[in-house]
């Protein structure tokens, strides 16, 4: 029978979008912001030094999604594929905070070190959903568990808006999952597990153990 594959639209909007409006809220009208969420006040500066980290993760999530999206309507060689993965990889480690073992064997070469290890980290958890995803329920459920797991983590830490964002993908799998339990009535499709595994990625290296 034939099935949808582009839940990964549903999925993708349901974090991305609020993520983007917060944006653009702390940089536009930030004092209106804190009227609405007090809560949020004692933390704008905070936000507001790490709107271009989000911004960059943002950013590589939509092409990581559009490509996925290509992917699913007409099939794409791996290299292509790895390529752009690899160069969204390194351009959200180079222009952002996104960095595994930051301090790893000092200044300097520990610096490359780290570079190194969380492109790597990046494009395996990018890859590792894209390949699990096969059958119905799998990328969605153990997805949805490693955004709570890692969401208590943050929570515990004080890294509130981080929480929040993992927050927003274990709910929009949640939602999804709903369709997606066998028999499926839809498929999440490259759009959505390639997105799914690169904010993973972000995420985890973002959060501190």
């Amino acid at each position: 029978r034939p099935i949808p594959n582009i839940g990964g639209i549903a999925i993708f909007w349901s974090v991305i979008g609020p993520i983007a409006l917060a944006l653009v809220g702390v940089v536009v009208a930030p004092e209106q912001l804190a009227e609405w969420a007090p809560a949020i006040a004692p933390h704008l500066e905070r936000v507001a030094a790490t709107q271009g980290d989000w911004l960059v993760i943002v950013t590589g999530a939509l092409v990581l999604h559009l490509m996925g999206l290509y992917d699913d309507h007409r099939a794409l060689s791996a290299w292509p594929k790895l390529a752009l993965q690899l160069g969204v990889a390194l351009a959200t480690v180079l222009l952002s905070d996104v960095r595994l073992l930051a301090s790893f064997l000092g200044d300097g070469g520990g610096e490359l070190v780290s570079i190194v290890i969380t492109v790597a980290w990046i494009v395996v958890v990018v890859n590792a959903f894209n390949f699990i995803d096969n059958m119905d329920g799998l990328a969605g459920g153990i997805g949805m568990i490693a955004a709570l797991c890692f969401m208590v983590a943050t929570i515990l830490n004080g890294q509130w808006f981080i929480a929040s964002a993992l927050a927003l993908l274990a709910g929009s799998l949640a939602g999804f999952l709903v369709w997606n339990i066998p028999p499926a009535a839809i498929f999440m499709g490259d759009g959505g597990s390639l997105f799914v595994g690169y904010i993973l990625a972000c995420m985890a290296a973002r959060t501190t153990f």
